[in-house]
């Protein structure tokens, strides 16, 4: 069923592919799997020895930020005292729109999902007014977090 849409912009989000197939992946003796991803462990070691993967080609979450983490484990396991690992990461990202909206944690529905009894506290607020001459958002903004703290949401920060 077609529904017609009117507005002033539109945004597509097509999602994201790992860059994989210009790696050639078979000459260590790796190989992708069923979505492109090379398979990691949760210190983002490969299966061959002395080979690591992160960012966008080990599945990690496409957010910057995760991949920023996704190198710091790599560094502290192949220079620091070793034992980094995904394991427990808290997952954050950020959407670059007008106003943005970044978020920590769990959502409210993925909190109850997992049995955590929670009570949503939101709170809208007004930029001081010096907010334009100094470059930032004058827009309300609002954000959002669970208590006890298993996630915040932020829009317009």
């Amino acid at each position: 069923m077609l529904v017609p849409v009117s507005g002033s912009h539109l945004l597509v989000a097509a999602g994201r592919v790992p860059n994989t197939e210009v790696l050639t992946l078979e000459a260590p003796g790796l190989a992708p799997d069923d979505r492109g991803f090379i398979p990691v462990n949760d210190r983002l070691e490969t299966e061959v020895e002395g080979i690591w993967a992160l960012g966008d080609v080990a599945g990690s979450p496409p957010f910057t930020h995760t991949a920023y983490d996704d190198f710091r484990i790599v560094r502290e396991n192949l220079m620091g005292a070793g034992g980094a690992s995904t394991e427990g990461r808290v997952s954050t990202y950020t959407v670059f729109l007008d106003p943005q909206l970044g978020r920590v944690g769990l959502s409210e529905r993925e909190a109850k999902e997992k049995g955590h009894r929670v009570r949503a506290l939101q709170r809208r607020w007004i930029p001081h007014a010096l907010a334009p001459l100094e470059g930032l958002p004058s827009q309300p903004a609002m954000h959002r977090v669970l208590a006890p703290l298993y996630g915040m949401s932020l829009v317009g920060a």
